[in-house]
């Protein structure tokens, strides 16, 4: 009986260092860019442990970088039904559907992962892009900002910001966001961004809707 027992403790044991095994090498193999040695591990790491949500998204991720969409999908879905609070495997479908233009499903898969971890800016700035894209421009604007309050120094959410409000004819706000844009990047000129963001208002200067004195 014990050493029934005691067999059986290092058959698991085994066999999760196995999965370990695996799972650490389809990691590096990805890392080396071996998409189809990591694919192999990852697969192997799953048939060790069919319960892993982790193994799930590790080749999902690698299959849609090969561009098996469908695989991936199934993967990420496979991953959302072990763990339905795994963020990572939300965002990542979230990212496949915004890949094929599917923007109502990523933008429930998007607001899932607000859903569980509101502070995630990044994910922010995705939904701002998916309303963006279907011209909701005050929902794109209202997630932007989301993004700053989390993020406040985060430079694409002042830039997409500003372009939404200037669709909205919010053009000192626009103006406020693309100057703040310009603070936080040091590196890009300030007098070339000034000359680009003339242009891309010069209908609104022909107008005489507003000055431009504060980039002057």
């Amino acid at each position: 009986m014990y050493n029934k027992a005691k067999m059986k403790k290092i058959y698991f044991s085994n066999k999760h260092s196995m999965f370990k095994h695996y799972l650490a090498n389809g990691t590096s193999r990805q890392s080396n860019e071996d998409y189809p040695g990591a694919i192999f591990h990852f697969t192997k790491a799953i048939e060790i442990n069919q319960y892993s949500p982790e193994a799930y998204l590790k080749r999902g991720i690698v299959r849609a970088i090969l561009k098996d969409l469908f695989g991936a999908e199934k993967d990420y879905s496979k991953a959302i039904e072990l763990d339905q609070n795994f963020t990572e495997a939300y965002f990542n479908r979230g990212l496949l559907w915004y890949r094929v233009e599917s923007y109502p499903d990523a933008l429930e898969d998007f607001l899932k992962v607000v859903e569980i971890n509101p502070n995630y800016a990044g994910v922010r700035i995705l939904i701002g892009d998916v309303y963006w894209k279907n011209k909701d421009y005050a929902q794109a604007v209202m997630h932007y900002t989301k993004a700053i309050e989390v993020e406040p120094t985060n430079m694409s959410a002042y830039y997409k910001r500003a372009h939404a409000k200037r669709v909205l004819m919010d053009y000192d706000g626009a103006l406020e966001d693309f100057n703040r844009f310009i603070t936080l990047t040091p590196n890009v000129g300030q007098i070339g961004l000034t000359k680009a963001i003339k242009r891309l208002f010069w209908e609104e200067i022909k107008k005489s809707k507003f000055q431009f004195s504060s980039l002057n």
